[in-house]
């Protein structure tokens, strides 16, 4: 039995990404855990970890709420 392993190289044409992309990126990623958890397929403590991080970017809990397309309310750990 054999095993053959691929390496991946990166790319030259490969974009590098600035903070800001990488802040979007991010931003978008834990509003869509904020929303799986408002259907009930994320845990309290991954959305409350969400909430956090997306203060720590600079967002209001106003403008979380407002981006998960919910009321302030049903994110009681914002």
């Amino acid at each position: 039995m054999s095993y053959s392993a691929i390496r991946f190289q990166m790319s030259d044409e490969v974009k590098r990404l600035s903070n800001n992309e990488i802040d979007k990126l991010v931003i978008s990623y834990h509003i869509k855990e904020l929303k799986r958890y408002l259907k009930g397929g994320e845990t309290k403590e991954s959305a409350k970890c969400s909430c956090d991080i997306l203060k720590q970017l600079g967002m209001t809990p106003f403008q979380i709420a407002k981006a998960a397309k919910c009321k302030l309310v049903s994110l009681p750990f914002v």
